[in-house]
């Protein structure tokens, strides 16, 4: 499994109202200010994770970003079981058809 490089920071380190943390996900190719992965994140587990397409989520003009997904998550660690069982399902599917994955 490849891991992405980069890092997550926090961009304000005061929970909101409801008790999320929001970070940013810096990946070292992006210039400083550009931001494909945020999320709010809470001390129960639950998340809110984003991810920016066609743009970064920082601009210079201000204008709200409209180009995103958008998951909430409670238990992250079920969630990455999920995934990494799609991943494995779908490995083998394409495996058993001639083509490889990725």
């Amino acid at each position: 499994m490849s891991e992405k490089k980069g890092n997550w920071k926090e961009t304000n380190p005061e929970e909101n109202e409801r008790g999320y943390v929001e970070l940013m996900f810096q990946h070292p190719e992006c210039v400083d200010d550009q931001h494909w992965y945020k999320a709010t994140v809470r001390h129960d587990g639950c998340i809110h994770f984003y991810r920016a397409y066609n743009e970064p989520f920082t601009n210079k003009l201000g204008i709200r970003h409209t180009n995103q997904d958008y998951i909430h998550v409670c238990d992250i660690d079920e969630y990455i079981d999920i995934l990494q069982k799609l991943k494995k399902t779908a490995v083998k599917y394409f495996a058993k058809h001639g083509r490889k994955w990725g």
